[in-house]
């Protein structure tokens, strides 16, 4: 049924399946996003030299190569304060400029919170904070935004992190006006700060957003005794929201043998919440992927995994996980890295795995439900990033070779079944869509009419989120799609005996 193997490497990208851009210096990807039309902006950082090391990013076209007519033959590189400035989220605006947030080192030995917004071909945007930049210093202690920023449907930017309070670190998030200034109806001035626990030191790692504009934020909580997995939800005014575990937090409780660290927050459609990240067990260092499943209320999901928590363990006994996608079929795929068994230089791999929906790998994908990518340097590969194409393809991006030298950023592509098989169960029914791609309005016909006719249509976005619903006529259902975005939407058709799903584009 497939020309490639599903999971494995996609062979139209850079003929080989991947880019390994080594530079003879240190570069890497952090963060990645694709564009409408399919084209990839990774960002990272590029060492400049042992001290100093600048924003960077990057365009491919779909076939993998550099995007020339992006910043300066495909890259892009912006100053801070100039001695250690690292993307680490992108997040692409509903008019195609790009916002991306990080840290940069400033004079009075701290890191600041750095975000700028880009135009669409890689130039400052300057009606964005300062010709393009905003520097946030929140308390002249060390702020940072890790892998956790958010484009609302009103423009406005959530990013996420932490900052220091002279004793620990506490949870961070911030919203900005579409012009970058502090959004000061957010939280406390434009920022929204919580103190896990007393003398705690607490970050959030990944975030995102609800439909109903809740915010959802994952990441860890370290104590003398406990390093835990922490979820929390807010009010879009930057409360915390106390219809969500405990004052709106829920707290892992591990033992003196695990700890854990999330890295990435998925909502599924009927609004369960998967956190994403890595468990490491001592002694041993030895380190897992672990997700939990909450319900909408905080609790855990039993129905996932055991009593709601999934951990995957490896023989080699070292994986890290930082980020996930969910398919619109439920499938969860994570990626990180793992460590090889070569038997005089082990070093890093890319990881991908597939879960379904239940927690239980998927025996379809790879080889049984995992995919190891060795760049070929016999070196540390280092995946960080994961981003899900139109057509169901994956990507997972980072850095290949050696650690802070002769490095460059790596991106991979693979096959899923999602592109050809979805077509064919929707089509093999008699069921067709039109125009595909549309602009104001699609029609589904059912040709056989074997479909009931109080069906119900349901269209979600690639995140998986539910866009609309509305009930399927017998012949033909005509859909307004003239308020959704630019972009790939996913199709369901229910009768409650089958589920079919389908494709379509928004131009």
């Amino acid at each position: 049924m497939y020309a490639q193997t599903v999971g494995g490497l996609d062979t139209t990208f850079n003929s080989v399946g991947r880019v390994d851009d080594v530079s003879g210096k240190y570069q890497s990807a952090y963060a990645m996003a694709i564009q409408p039309d399919g084209k990839i902006i990774v960002g990272g950082r590029n060492d400049i030299s042992a001290s100093v090391c600048h924003f960077i990013m990057k365009r491919y076209k779909i076939d993998g190569k550099l995007d020339s007519i992006f910043g300066t033959d495909g890259v892009v590189e912006t100053t801070m304060h100039g001695s250690e400035d690292v993307i680490n989220s992108i997040a692409l605006q509903s008019d195609g400029k790009i916002v991306v947030a990080g840290t940069s080192w400033s004079d009075i030995t701290a890191y600041d919170i750095a975000i700028a917004r880009y135009n669409t071909n890689g130039t400052l945007d300057n009606t964005f904070g300062n010709n393009g930049i905003k520097l946030i210093d929140i308390r002249g202690t060390d702020d940072k935004i890790n892998s956790a920023l958010v484009i609302q449907p009103d423009g406005k930017i959530i990013a996420a992190g932490f900052t220091h309070n002279d004793i620990s670190y506490d949870f961070m998030l911030l919203r900005l006006s579409v012009n970058g200034s502090l959004d000061t109806s957010f939280g406390t001035d434009g920022f929204a700060i919580t103190d896990v626990a007393d003398s705690s030191s607490d970050a959030i790692r990944g975030i995102v957003l609800q439909p109903d504009g809740k915010i959802v934020a994952v990441g860890s909580s370290i104590t003398s005794s406990n390093v835990a997995f922490i979820a929390a939800r807010y009010l879009s005014t930057g409360v915390l929201d106390s219809s969500f575990g405990v004052s709106g937090l829920v707290i892992g409780v591990n033992t003196d043998e695990t700890t854990e660290d999330s890295y990435s927050v998925l909502i599924q459609p009927d609004g369960k919440i998967i956190s994403v990240g890595t468990q490491q067990r001592n002694p041993g260092n030895w380190r897992s992927a672990q997700l939990i499943r909450y319900n909408t209320d905080g609790t855990y999901d039993t129905d996932f995994g055991k009593n709601g928590v999934v951990v995957i363990e490896n023989i080699e006994g070292y994986d890290e996980i930082y980020s996930s996608v969910l398919q619109p079929d439920g499938k969860i795929v994570i990626a990180g890295n793992t460590r090889n068994n070569h038997p005089t230089l082990p070093s890093r791999d890319f990881l991908l795995m597939r879960l379904n929906i239940d927690g239980s790998l998927d025996s379809d994908f790879g080889n049984a439900g995992k995919i190891i990518t060795d760049f070929g340097f016999n070196k540390d590969d280092f995946g960080y990033a994961i981003a899900r194409q139109n057509d169901g393809k994956i990507l997972a991006a980072g850095y290949v070779g050696n650690l802070y030298s002769n490095s460059g950023i790596g991106i991979a592509r693979y096959n899923t079944e999602l592109n050809t098989s979805i077509k064919e169960s929707f089509e093999s029914i008699g069921m067709t869509i039109y125009p595909n791609p549309a602009n104001d309005k699609i029609t589904v016909v059912n040709q056989k009419q074997t479909v009931a006719g109080n069906s119900i249509i349901s269209i979600y976005n690639i995140h998986g989120q539910l866009i609309l619903k509305q009930p399927m006529q017998l012949e033909k259902t005509d859909i307004d799609i003239s308020k959704l975005t630019s972009g790939c939407y996913i199709l369901k058709m229910n009768d409650n005996k089958t589920l079919k799903v389908t494709q379509f584009m928004k131009e």
